[in-house]
């Protein structure tokens, strides 16, 4: 998530452009895609642990390319290689929280892991603000060196106090045999289908609000405080649709998620600068990423044990394109008609998804 924040400030000092903007992050996206593929065909054989080190180590090395973000070309080799990274990584931390979780009980557990996330994406927006303010764009970049640093140190030490038993499969025969009953699960794959336009929708919004709130003559640093606003309704977002889940169902939760999604971008595309923004941007982070932990839990529960590092990659393939086209389409939404359009798209598509789920999911589904 950090390294989104960075392509706004990018763009608001003339570093890169609008059409930039919108593929570069795209290229991270691609590369999540391709790092997710690969666990799902090849490296799902290999050692949780030795894998999220492999994508750490690759995350050092792309960041370091940073230092030089006037060279195009040089900005997206280090995003494509930070897509790779967290592609291999994403896929392994599934698979673990599907490991340690419990079926059909995952809406809370996945959203409690979810919410320590939000942790962060609150805490770096402003952290990426004062630093800028104080250090400029090499202080951000530092700053995430020091981070995956960190984070590697956790990952070891955590791993030499709790060594994590790894389900690897022997061999590539029995792989091969659980490929087939994978395809035709058409309940995982209806949810699937939900994860790539929920994503689409909204996992890349954060990343163009900036844009939309500096055009409405926000500072940047203005800008980048309304963005944690947005990230607090993440993490409020995640136990509430999460609560409305087990409460009810999983489909009906998403619903009324992505009706609030496209009820908070219409308020605040209307709405005239005032107090009642900081309001909207809270709203728009409940109803926009609170749905991700009910939809990986209700695709999760379709998978069986064997099934559950491949399906958990195949989720991250899903989403991170769904993603990956939408940074795409909202970039080049952007350069064309406006600021305001990558949020009509948005609310577009959340009107979709909420149709689908309301009317499509008896067909497949009872809870």
């Amino acid at each position: 998530m950090f390294y989104f924040l960075l392509l706004p400030i990018l763009y608001a000092i003339g570093t890169i452009t609008a059409e930039q903007l919108g593929y570069v992050g795209a290229l991270l996206i691609v590369g999540v895609l391709i790092g997710a593929l690969a666990v799902t065909y090849k490296l799902h054989i290999h050692h949780k642990v030795r894998l999220l080190q492999a994508s750490l180590a690759l995350l050092f090395i792309s960041t370091v390319l940073l230092f030089w973000p006037d060279n195009v070309t040089i900005l997206s080799l280090a995003y494509i290689l930070i897509g790779l990274a967290t592609g291999v990584g994403m896929s392994t931390i599934n698979a673990l929280a599907a490991q340690f979780t419990t079926q059909g009980k995952r809406f809370k557990a996945l959203a409690n892991i979810a919410m320590l996330t939000d942790v962060t994406r609150i805490i770096y927006p402003l952290a990426a603000g004062a630093i800028y303010s104080l250090f400029a764009f090499v202080g951000l970049v530092i700053f995430a060196l020091s981070t995956v640093v960190g984070f590697g140190a956790l990952i070891y030490l955590f791993s030499r106090a709790h060594p994590i038993e790894d389900d690897a499969l022997a061999d590539n025969e029995r792989d091969e045999a659980l490929a087939q009953p994978l395809r035709q699960n058409k309940p995982f794959f209806f949810v699937m289908g939900l994860e790539f336009l929920d994503s689409f929708a909204s996992s890349q919004l954060f990343v163009f609000l900036p844009a939309l709130l500096i055009f409405r003559h926000f500072s940047i640093e203005s800008a980048f405080v309304m963005q944690s606003i947005v990230f607090a309704g993440y993490l409020s977002g995640r136990r509430l649709i999460s609560l409305i889940a087990h409460r009810f169902n999983g489909f009906a939760a998403v619903g009324i998620a992505e009706t609030g999604m496209v009820v908070s971008i219409v308020l605040l595309l209307l709405v005239p600068p005032s107090m009642l923004l900081y309001g909207l941007c809270f709203l728009l982070g409940i109803f926009s990423r609170g749905t991700s932990p009910v939809i990986k839990a209700m695709a999760l529960d379709r998978l069986g044990p064997l099934q559950m590092r491949r399906g958990s990659a195949i989720h991250v393939v899903f989403g991170d394109s769904g993603s990956a086209l939408g940074q795409f389409t909202f970039g080049l939404l952007l350069a064309w008609l406006g600021v305001t359009a990558p949020f009509v798209a948005a609310a577009v598509c959340a009107g979709v998804v909420a149709f689908a789920c309301f009317t499509y999911r008896e067909r497949y589904f009872q809870t």
